[in-house]
C-alpha cells in the first residue's frame, strides 16, 4: 500500500532553508503536504 492510499497524501514537499539547503543549527524544516478530499 502506497502513501496516497494509506493517507490520502497526493505531494509531499520541502520548502525554506532545507530546500535550498542552507540549513543551520537554528532552522526547522518546513513541510507541505497536498492530501485528498476527505
Amino acid at each position: 500500500m502506497n502513501a496516497e492510499d494509506k493517507y490520502g497524501i497526493l505531494h509531499l514537499g520541502i520548502f525554506g532553508s532545507a530546500a535550498r539547503e542552507q540549513m543551520n543549527e537554528n532552522s526547522d524544516i518546513d513541510v507541505c503536504i497536498e492530501l485528498k478530499n476527505a
